[in-house]
């Protein structure tokens, strides 16, 4: 896996959120993130179907009232915790200013699959089938932050020279690229399989180099 990753850890990258959530004591953040990483290990272990609240509260140490101080429903810790993600990812972003922007769209890209990596294959059909069965009334795709820096850095790269094409039908093939690795990785997947660690570790780090390998081609393409 590149160095970028390296200083990516999925579990410390949360940004605060604003509103009435930014003031959230430290004891409230550190029971929220414990919700968080409960809801992941439990839908790796038993799958989002078997998820309950209850379950996650034993496993997390919270109590049921904690729970929804935090979130609505299991729905909700999935989609909250895309969301302040996607808010560390654009931040990530805006620290690679100084690269040319095919590489700093690499970089991003390698990121973002970098978390969804980490968190397994189970967290990840399930977030796209609580986007795919909502239709978009629960959770627009859109609001992925890695669309607005496909956004930004093909409309720049073109306008600097460094593409040649841009517009709403490349950004359509960059966002076909990212979704249909998501998708084909969990499709594939051999629960019989992944279940060895050492396997996960690999199938992981082949998500990352497989996402920079696919997006470079089409990059490759509005170069010439």
């Amino acid at each position: 896996m590149r160095s970028v990753l390296i200083c990516y850890n999925p579990y410390t990258m949360m940004s605060t959120k604003i509103g009435t959530e930014s003031a959230v004591t430290a004891k409230g953040r550190a029971a929220k993130e414990r919700i968080y990483a409960a809801s992941i290990r439990l839908v790796n272990a038993k799958g989002y179907e078997a998820l309950t609240v209850p379950a996650i509260c034993a496993e997390a140490g919270v109590s049921i009232g904690a729970f929804y101080h935090h979130f609505d429903s299991k729905g909700d810790i999935l989609l909250r915790y895309i969301r302040e993600e996607s808010d560390a990812l654009l931040e990530f972003y805006r620290r690679l200013e100084d690269l040319p922007r095919r590489e700093a769209i690499l970089r991003s890209v390698e990121c973002f699959f970098g978390f969804f990596a980490v968190k397994g294959r189970a967290f990840v059909a399930a977030f796209l089938g609580i986007i795919f069965q909502s239709g978009g009334s629960y959770y627009d795709p859109r609001g992925f932050s890695i669309v607005a820096i496909l956004d930004d850095a093909l409309a720049r790269g073109a306008a600097s020279g460094e593409f040649h094409g841009s517009g709403d039908h490349i950004l359509g093939l960059a966002r076909g690229v990212i979704l249909d690795l998501m998708v084909s990785w969990c499709v594939v997947a051999d629960s019989a399989v992944v279940a060895d660690s050492a396997v996960v570790d690999t199938a992981a780090d082949g998500l990352v180099s497989a996402g920079r390998e696919r997006m470079s081609l089409l990059l490759d393409l509005l170069r010439y």
